[in-house]
């Protein structure tokens, strides 16, 4: 008898071994696919779906879903009042309103007032025209405001209102004029004050300068031909008013009290160059610095153009420095020389 072999193509007698052949088959290719699927890292692998991941702290309505109210209805509308809108009393925008009226009548306006005159204007201070400037603008904001909206619809009169805002027009442009001019005065005098200080300095070097005679044996002959006093006369009348005359000076000013301290202290430096006993006051003890004090400035100032009188006027001038309780404010120096020249003036009378 034959043995039968097992064919693996056969269908008969061998169908067992051939089953089990092709389930060990598809057994190693299906563990070949998976080791491949789990180890393998191609550039082609397919990306996850974003809308699938989970999400990490879902909302509320995702969790609870609400459910739209069925009882809901519709309100009749609020109507705009005045009286739903809370408004501060301080609020600036009150400005643009006279008396917080939305608008006033013809008869509330100001129809017999006049612009301001430049000469008026001319009088008043910076602080006034500043108040009267701002005070103009605020009522021509609140005329501007009343004109629109009387030409947007309400047809009513407007010439009064026109007329009342070209009248505080006139006088805005006038405030501007009068700064002007003074801001044009101030610029000149600034401008004059170089020129009048570049003329005082040129006199003071030119008069301090002694050209006396080398030959002269007379001192006081020669200060009297010197003609520097004639021009120090007119210099003082002519730059600070000055006039030898006593009774000719009416006008006592700030510019009046410089004149006089600028004078006594060229007279002491002229004439500390020509006596060495004027010269030991004004360099020695007193260091050379030019007087300030109006006192000691107005002894030297009405003293005699000689050594002598000038040499007493110093001792004077010594005998205040060495009092300080002496000395004068700045803020009374003019009624100080007002008084002095009174003094000057009952003395001469008398």
């Amino acid at each position: 008898m034959k043995s039968i072999r097992a064919n693996p193509l056969s269908s008969h007698v061998g169908s067992r071994i051939v089953f089990t052949h092709t389930i060990n088959l598809a057994s190693s290719r299906h563990l070949h696919v998976s080791f491949i699927n789990h180890y393998a890292r191609t550039r082609f692998s397919p990306r996850k779906n974003d809308k699938q991941k989970k999400q990490k702290n879902p909302s509320p309505t995702t969790l609870f879903p609400i459910k739209p109210s069925t009882n809901l209805r519709v309100t009749d509308p609020i109507p705009p009042t005045k009286d739903n809108i809370q408004c501060s009393e301080s609020h600036p925008l009150w400005q643009f309103f006279h008396d917080k009226q939305f608008i006033r009548s013809s008869d509330q306006l100001d129809l017999t007032s006049r612009a301001w005159s430049i000469p008026e204007l001319r009088r008043k201070s910076f602080n006034d025209l500043h108040s009267l400037w701002y005070n103009c603008l605020i009522e021509r904001n609140r005329l501007a405001r009343e004109i629109h909206l009387i030409r947007a619809g309400l047809h009513t009169e407007i010439d009064s209102f026109v007329t009342v805002d070209e009248r505080i027009r006139t006088t805005m442009w006038r405030i501007r004029h009068v700064l002007s001019e003074r801001d044009i005065a101030f610029k000149n005098a600034i401008s004059n004050d170089l020129e009048r200080q570049k003329l005082i300095d040129e006199f003071s070097k030119t008069f301090t300068q002694v050209n006396l005679d080398s030959n002269s044996n007379s001192l006081a002959k020669d200060l009297e031909n010197d003609d520097s006093w004639e021009k120090l006369k007119r210099f003082q009348l002519a730059v600070f008013g000055i006039n030898e005359i006593i009774e000719e000076n009416k006008t006592i000013d700030k510019n009046f009290v410089h004149g006089i301290k600028l004078v006594a202290n060229l007279k002491l430096q002229k004439l500390s160059s020509i006596d060495p006993s004027i010269k030991d006051w004004y360099i020695n003890k007193w260091g050379g610095n030019q007087l300030t004090d109006i006192a000691q400035c107005f002894v030297v100032f009405s003293c005699e153009n000689d050594v002598k009188s000038t040499l007493d006027a110093c001792s004077i001038v010594n005998e205040l420095r060495s009092d300080p309780s002496k000395l004068i404010p700045e803020n009374k120096e003019i009624q100080t020389v007002k008084s002095y020249i009174q003094k000057l003036i009952e003395f001469t009378d008398g």
